[in-house]
C-alpha cells in the first residue's frame, strides 16, 4: 500500500497545530483562572492568627478555644463578630486583574510605581495547617479607587477591589471587644442600680428576680432586658488603660455618688460602672471595675439608664391575669347593682328567672377583651391602701365549669399626684394577690359594666326560654 506523502504531511500539520493550540488555550485557561482567584486562598475557619502591620505599629490577633484575642498592642479580648466579618471579606476577595508580571524580581522603581516599596499596610495571615501568607497593600490605588497588592514576594501585582485599602484602615476598636460588661448574665444574682431617678437593688433567689425590701413582685422579662441593655450597651472607644488618677475621675464626674452606678455581682465575683455625662464635652464617659477601663460610650446609654427605677420593673400583668378562652361566666357587683351573664346556647345572656335575655354579644366580647388587656396602673408605697381599701365594687370571671379566673375589687377612689400630675385612681387588687394597688380611674369606669345587661327591644324580642 502506497501512503500520500503530501496527505500524511497535511495530518501531521493538522495534528501538530491541534496540539500546540491545546496546549495554548489550557495555559491560557489555566492564567485566566489565576489572574481572577481569591486574592487570599485560605479556608477562613482553618486562619488562627494574623498581623496588621502599619509603618511602625502591629496589630496581631489570635484564635483559641474561647474565641479571638488582642495579642497586640494590648492583651484584651477580641470582637468576634467583627473578626469573623473581616476574614470572610478577606478570604472571598478575588482579583480583578494582574497588571503587572515579570520574570525577574520586581525593582524598586516598579514597586514605587503601585505604591508597593511603602505599603499602606501588611496583612500577615497563619492558618492551623502552618502556613503563612503575606499579603502588602499599595499606597497609591488606581482613579477608581481600586486596590494594588502583592502577595508575599510574588513578581506580581494584582489590582483588588478598595476593600482592601479599606480594612487596612481600621484602627484598633474595630476588633476589640466593646462590650461594657463582659462576665456571665448567668452567674449574676444581685443588681444594684443608681440612676437619676432612683436608688435600688434586686436580688434573685431560686432563679426568680426581687426588689430587695418590695412585697411587689417583679417583671422577670423587665429584669432581663436590664441586663441585656447593660451588655448591649457599646464602648466607642477606650481612652485609658488601668485605674485613671482621682483627678481624671472627678474632672470625668465619675465618682460613685455622682451621675449614674450600676453593680452587677455574685457570691464569687462582681463588676460595676459609674457612668457620666460631661457638662463641658458632652461626652458620656465611664469608669469599669473588673477590669477597669476609662471609656466613652454612647450617649443613648444615658437616657436609658438614667431614667431607670424600681417600678419600671414592678409586674404589672400576673395580678389580673386569666385565660381569655376560658371565660364563659361574667358577675359583676357596682354602685348597687349587682348582675350575671354567662353564655348560654353560644351566646352571651343576661339571666332572669328561669329565662335568658340575649345581650349585644360584640359589647361583652370587648369589654372582656378590655379586662384581659389591663395592666396595673400604679402602686402604692404606704399603708393607705390596707386602711382605704373597702372594695366593695366587684367583678368576678369564670370558666363554664365554675374555675374562678379572675375576681377583682375596688374602692374608693382617690387622687395621687405624680411628675407633677393629679390623676383619679381606685384603690384595687385581685384574689391573685394580697397586694392593694392602684388601678387609674377612667380606666375601670371605662369597661362601663351596666351597659354590658342593658337589653334593646330588639335584643329581647331574640331571647330564649331555658326550661
Amino acid at each position: 500500500m502506497k501512503i500520500n506523502r503530501t496527505a500524511l504531511f497535511a495530518f501531521l500539520t493538522l495534528v501538530t497545530v491541534s496540539i500546540v493550540y491545546l496546549f495554548d488555550y489550557d495555559a491560557e485557561k489555566k492564567q485566566e483562572e489565576k489572574d481572577t482567584a481569591v486574592v487570599l486562598d485560605y479556608d477562613m475557619d482553618q486562619i488562627n492568627y494574623f498581623q496588621i502591620i502599619k509603618g511602625e505599629s502591629k496589630l496581631a490577633l489570635q484564635k483559641n478555644e474561647q474565641g479571638w484575642s488582642l495579642l497586640e498592642p494590648i492583651q484584651d479580648i477580641a470582637d468576634n463578630d467583627n473578626v469573623e466579618d473581616f476574614l470572610k471579606k478577606m478570604t472571598t476577595e478575588k482579583q480583578i486583574s494582574v497588571v503587572k508580571n515579570t520574570k525577574e524580581d520586581l525593582t524598586e522603581i516598579e514597586l514605587k510605581e503601585f505604591g508597593l516599596d511603602k505599603p499602606e499596610a501588611v496583612f500577615v495571615f497563619k492558618n492551623n495547617l502552618g502556613n503563612t501568607r503575606r499579603i502588602s497593600v499599595g499606597s497609591v490605588q488606581n482613579y477608581e479607587g481600586d486596590s494594588y497588592l502583592r502577595i508575599d514576594s510574588e513578581n506580581r501585582v494584582l489590582l483588588a477591589r478598595s476593600v482592601w485599602t479599606s480594612q487596612a484602615k481600621n484602627e484598633m476598636i474595630f476588633y476589640r471587644d466593646k462590650r461594657l460588661f463582659r462576665g456571665n448574665l448567668a452567674h449574676i444574682d444581685n443588681i444594684r442600680i443608681k440612676s437619676l431617678r432612683d436608688d435600688f437593688q434586686m436580688h434573685k433567689i431560686d432563679n426568680v428576680w426581687a426588689g430587695k425590701g418590695e412585697i411587689v413582685p417583679l417583671d422577670q422579662n423587665k429584669v432581663r432586658e436590664l441586663l441585656s441593655s447593660i451588655v448591649d450597651a457599646k464602648i466607642e472607644a477606650y481612652l485609658f488603660e488601668g485605674e485613671p488618677s482621682h483627678r481624671v475621675i472627678q474632672e470625668k464626674g465619675l465618682e460613685k455618688e455622682q451621675g449614674i452606678y450600676l453593680e452587677l455581682s455574685s457570691s464569687d465575683t462582681s463588676w460595676a460602672a459609674a457612668i457620666n455625662l460631661h457638662v463641658q464635652d458632652k461626652t458620656l464617659y465611664a469608669l469599669t471595675e473588673r477590669p477597669t477601663f476609662l471609656v466613652r460610650l454612647e450617649v443613648g446609654a444615658w437616657e436609658k439608664f438614667g431614667n431607670l427605677e424600681m417600678d419600671g420593673f414592678k409586674d404589672r400583668t400576673t395580678a389580673l391575669a386569666f385565660n381569655r378562652k376560658e371565660v364563659s361566666k361574667l358577675y359583676f357587683k357596682e354602685n348597687g347593682a349587682e348582675k350575671e351573664i354567662s353564655v348560654e346556647n353560644g351566646n352571651w345572656s343576661l339571666k332572669k328567672g328561669d329565662t335568658f335575655q340575649l345581650l349585644d354579644q360584640q359589647l361583652v366580647n370587648n369589654t372582656i377583651d378590655q379586662i384581659h388587656e389591663m395592666k396595673i396602673s400604679d402602686f402604692i408605697e404606704d399603708e393607705s391602701g390596707k386602711t382605704k381599701f373597702s372594695g366593695s365594687n366587684i367583678l368576678i370571671l369564670k370558666s363554664a365549669a365554675d374555675k374562678l379566673l379572675l375576681q377583682l375589687n375596688w374602692g374608693p377612689s382617690f387622687t395621687k399626684t405624680k411628675d407633677g400630675q393629679s390623676q383619679d385612681y381606685y384603690y384595687t387588687r385581685t384574689h391573685q394577690s394580697d397586694v392593694i394597688f392602684a388601678m387609674e380611674k377612667p380606666i375601670i369606669d371605662s369597661l362601663a359594666l351596666t351597659k354590658l345587661v342593658e337589653v334593646s327591644g330588639d335584643k329581647q324580642k331574640q331571647g330564649a326560654h331555658v326550661e
